[in-house]
């Protein structure tokens, strides 16, 4: 067994078996430290001729409280099982490149140690990082107990890339990173980040070898007011800038409102960094643009609410244009219902307004969304249809790009009994390539 095998096999043995209480405990207590949930689907896709028929499972696990125990367990764990060995072009995923019918997953298996000073929190295993960007590790990460408004943070570990194989691992993959708050008063704090990546398998547009990393960024929260919060983000590269983010949000609890405006800056083009900063290298070269939001959020009532805005993003040089990358103006209006006009309906209308000003998008896209959603013999049923509209959508297996896309759905969750759940549901897809067809039906069981 490799050294990163044996490892991983001790983080999973600790989450077993170390948050447990030395206490001989009865059934009821131990209700009260061991919750999880075990689910499981087979999901049926048609297009044409062409069928993939594939079952899911996950396994998620927890062991004990956090505001009673200073040590719990976390754990989830999968398999996803190719039924009828589909080879089709339409259907190929990252599941088929793996030569295996049957792919397992460790999605994440961690410990963590609360409230133990000098650590305000210590995390061992297999994780989820987001306070910086979003990095998904195996290794650890803590935070120090706050010292005169001074917080350190920092983390170290194996990146997890689960579209290379299995486990995740890449040979010589590696991060570290760490982070200092300052909160010099209430209303205001800082943070500064660093992060060092690297990367050592091939990409979905480059050739195997070593890629490194290094990531900055300074953040500052502002709360002027007691209903006004200002928040500004400055991320670079050691060997450019990246971009820069300013936003403010406006709230009345008393009036029911919430207003967000924001501003993105990117400030300079970049190509084929390490996967964690790159979306797995397939977005093409990020070319410079601005792109502006406005968001507005309103209650009427207990039983209606209301969310409008626009937003408008503008391209550099409109003529480059990738995934992720496209120039538009957008406006939205959506208006949600709940128990109206009869008890345990829920409703909501989107209307969607998009202009393109790049090469790729010219013309002008008006999309509607709508769902109903109506709850039946105390919540013991509950059944959901509707339509949605996007102005595109990405493909990650295939780097396919998909536009003025409307789908067609209806779910279905019927309640067994108190922890078993039976769920169901279809989707209908037409896009400007061709027209599918999704069906799943799983069982939730609840402990």
């Amino acid at each position: 067994m490799s050294a990163d095998k044996k490892i991983l096999f001790a983080v999973l043995i600790c989450v077993l078996v170390i948050p447990w209480p030395d206490k001989a405990f009865t059934q009821d207590k131990l209700g009260e430290i061991v919750s999880g949930s075990i689910y499981d689907r087979i999901r049926l896709r048609t297009t044409g001729g062409e069928t993939d028929l594939d079952n899911e499972t996950r396994f998620t696990l927890n062991i004990g409280d956090m505001t009673k125990q200073k040590v719990t367990g976390h754990m989830q764990l999968g398999a996803i099982v190719d039924l009828n060995g589909n080879q089709s072009n339409s259907f190929y995923d990252i599941y088929n490149t793996f030569g295996s019918a049957a792919v397992g997953r460790i999605y994440y298996a961690y410990l963590d140690v609360n409230k133990i000073v000098p650590l305000d929190n210590f995390r061992f295993g297999r994780q989820h990082n987001y306070d910086f960007e979003s990095f998904y590790f195996d290794g650890a990460s803590f935070d120090l107990t706050s010292f005169y408004g001074f917080k350190l943070s920092a983390y170290a570990g194996k990146p997890v890339h689960l579209y290379e194989n299995q486990l995740g691992w890449g040979e010589g993959d590696f991060l570290i990173g760490s982070a200092l708050t300052w909160t010099p008063v209430d209303k205001m704090r800082i943070r500064f980040d660093g992060v060092h990546l690297r990367d050592e398998a091939a990409g979905f547009r480059v050739t195997e070898g070593k890629r490194e990393d290094n990531l900055l960024g300074a953040t500052v929260w502002l709360d002027p007011l007691k209903n006004w919060d200002v928040y500004g983000r400055f991320t670079s590269f050691s060997d450019q800038t990246r971009d820069l983010t300013v936003a403010t949000a406006v709230r009345s609890r008393e009036a029911d409102l919430r207003v967000k405006t924001s501003v993105y800056r990117l400030l300079q083009p970049y190509d084929v960094r390490v996967p964690e900063l790159d979306l797995y290298s397939i977005a093409g070269t990020y070319q410079r643009y601005t792109e502006f939001m406005f968001d507005i959020n309103k209650g009427f009532g207990k039983q209606v609410r209301a969310n409008g805005g626009f937003s408008l993003r503008m391209l550099d040089t409109p003529q480059s244009v990738s995934a992720f990358n496209h120039g538009y103006e957008r406006g939205y209006l959506t208006v949600n219902t709940s128990d109206m006009p009869i008890k345990g309906l829920s409703l909501s209308a989107t209307g969607d307004y998009y202009h393109g000003t790049d090469s790729t998008l010219k013309n002008n896209h008006f999309g509607s969304s709508f769902y109903a959603s109506q709850s039946l013999f105390k919540k013991r049923l509950v059944a959901t249809a509707g339509t949605a509209y996007y102005l595109y959508r990405f493909n990650f297996a295939t780097g396919d790009e998909s536009h003025d896309v409307q789908t067609v759905y209806a779910k279905l969750e019927t309640k067994i009994t108190k922890k078993i759940k039976v769920k169901t549901d279809y989707e209908y897809e037409h896009n400007n390539f061709n027209s599918y067809h999704t069906f799943n039906l799983g069982m939730l069981w609840d402990f």
